[in-house]
């Protein structure tokens, strides 16, 4: 069975979202931007700067002032839960062509190759060469 670009990112955002409930402690971002809202003054210059990306984001003034500067490259690592005894490319056990397709489709996205993003962002996205203890790794993590 195939599945499409939009079931494959839902099904990694809802991977993505499982996460959390499975981890020991919460992101430490998270905590301290929730403490940091709890403070009025905070809480409204937080509004008041998402206000303004947005509004610059839909005047389409970004799209054309690129910075020009460097491309950086983020190593990703899928994790891709699946039935035990299924092969590869089979059900839930998604194929490393469909991995590379969703990461690829990232990248478009990012780099502002995509209608729907008109912003370069210049950010590319990568599998992981180099595991936590620098052992190589291809970037694909089956459970």
């Amino acid at each position: 069975m195939k599945y499409t670009f939009p079931q494959m990112l839902i099904t990694l955002v809802l991977i993505g979202i499982s996460f959390p409930l499975f981890s020991q402690e919460p992101c430490g971002f998270d905590y301290e931007h929730a403490k940091l809202m709890q403070n009025p003054n905070y809480a409204t210059k937080h509004s008041s700067s998402e206000a303004k990306i947005a509004q610059i984001i839909s005047s389409g003034a970004v799209s054309q002032n690129k910075a020009g500067g460097t491309v950086y490259t983020i190593p990703v690592v899928v994790h891709v839960m699946h039935l035990a005894g299924e092969a590869v490319g089979v059900g839930s056990n998604i194929s490393d062509a469909q991995i590379n397709s969703a990461i690829d489709r990232l990248t478009e996205y990012y780099r502002g190759n995509d209608a729907l993003s008109p912003i370069d962002f210049e950010v590319e996205f990568a599998l992981a060469e180099q595991d936590e203890n620098c052992a190589v790794t291809d970037g694909i993590n089956r459970i």
